[in-house]
């Protein structure tokens, strides 16, 4: 009994991952300061009321998204977008390079409908004065 227990739980579990896997978009872009520096480093991060996808951003400003594996797509629909962890240390203390807006999805003014034109979504971040390198 309890091997055929194992089993449905097993085809249930099968068709679950399946079904969250079906219709993911690769979306990659850049990120960029408005100068066309890139920004080097941060996170970037598509999310809805229930769900949350993110990518880490590469020295080059390049990304790709994950919502479950890194760089694994994301679903179809319209995120709100926020951008976090870009800074610089500078001795003990991390001095945010771009206005704190962009750490909020609710207050970065960026969104994006997935999928994209082409899989691509750049974005361009205004540059916080004081802190710039």
């Amino acid at each position: 009994m309890i091997n055929k227990h194992c089993a449905v739980l097993f085809c249930l579990v099968a068709i679950i991952l399946t079904g969250c896997d079906s219709g993911k978009k690769q979306i990659s872009g850049k990120v960029t300061f408005s100068d066309g520096k890139p920004v080097t480093s941060g996170k970037i991060i598509f999310s809805t009321e229930t769900f949350q996808a993110n990518g880490t951003i590469n020295p080059d400003g390049s990304y790709q998204m994950g919502s479950i594996g890194e760089k694994d797509g994301v679903p179809p629909g319209e995120y709100k977008v926020s951008v976090t962890g870009v800074g610089r240390l500078v001795g003990m203390t991390m001095l945010s390079l771009c206005d704190e807006k962009y750490m909020n999805p609710q207050t970065s003014g960026l969104t994006v409908t997935v999928p994209a034109p082409g899989n691509k979504y750049d974005i361009e971040l205004d540059t916080h004065p004081k802190n710039y390198p």
